[in-house]
């Protein structure tokens, strides 16, 4: 990397990436809300939404892996690593394995949680979990984060993508806090929003915390923050498809330049960035 900056530096920097992104991250809190909280949502809509979201807990989107990697390699891979444990007393690779294990079960459970929604919706699913994912939208973010995963300072951007800012579950909060829960699908729903804000704000909050711990210099973090802009853009055009077009194009790109809707939702949900870093949002 380059020259580091310095203390206050970063934290202006990291101030002003979190300002960059927060339009997108208000984008999907929209998108969710409306779907949730208006007539928009139905059985097929739900059906939609749900397979994309199975497919993106299952293979990480492009977050994390080799291409064709799922939650079932990541609990092989660590099979593998205890059974040399077991076998040789090998413990170079317990950090490793922890972290695997922890990763998958997490993403697992969020998973299991939507599974059991789909299944109330469609019993006799006949579809594999790739096939869930073949929406035009998410295809084309997975491969923007497989391309910028080339690049180390492309990498540190799709690790920061993951959870698009945490908008789709403080959406699905809100939205059943104002109309309130009416069914075993909407309590399932809302514990998957629970349990990925319970994970996600942890995982957020180290995810940044490497980006710091990488004494970027100025440049470098532009460039982060250009790229995680492009994944951003993109990932909101994905929520948009998998929540059945709640919003027009034109909507999307106002979502963009709204800085004042961005705040607020920075200042709503991400208060746990600003009282880690010591910055105000």
């Amino acid at each position: 990397m380059g020259q580091p900056v310095h203390a206050s530096d970063w934290r202006a920097s990291l101030r002003a990436l979190i300002q960059n992104n927060a339009p997108f991250w208000a984008g999907e809190y929209a998108v969710a809300r409306r779907y949730f909280g208006t007539s928009l949502r139905s059985d097929a809509g739900d059906i939609l939404w749900l397979r994309v979201q199975m497919f993106k807990e299952w293979t990480g989107a492009g977050v994390y892996g080799d291409r064709g990697v799922t939650v079932h390699n990541l609990v092989r891979q660590a099979a593998d690593g205890l059974e040399r444990i077991a076998d040789s007393g090998e413990l170079d690779q317990m950090d490793r394995i922890d972290g695997l294990l922890r990763f998958a079960t997490d993403e697992f459970q969020h998973y299991s949680i939507l599974c059991r929604v789909y299944q109330n919706l469609v019993p006799d699913n006949q579809l594999s979990i790739e096939q869930m994912g073949d929406l035009p939208h998410a295809n084309r973010l997975v491969e923007l984060r497989y391309q910028l995963r080339e690049d180390p300072l492309g990498n540190m951007a799709v690790d920061l993508s993951e959870g698009g800012g945490l908008g789709l579950y403080y959406a699905v909060r809100d939205a059943f806090a104002a109309s309130g829960v009416h069914s075993e699908n909407d309590r399932h729903i809302l514990d998957f929003a629970n349990a990925t804000v319970q994970d996600e704000t942890n995982h957020m909050a180290g995810r940044f915390q490497k980006l710091v711990e990488a004494e970027l210099s100025p440049g470098e973090w532009q460039q982060v923050d250009q790229h995680l802009q492009a994944i951003c853009r993109q990932k909101l055009r994905e929520r948009n498809q998998q929540f059945s077009d709640a919003f027009s194009d034109q909507d999307l790109v106002k979502f963009e330049a709204d800085s004042a809707g961005a705040q607020q939702y920075a200042r709503a949900h991400l208060g746990f960035l600003g009282e880690r870093f010591e910055i105000s949002l």
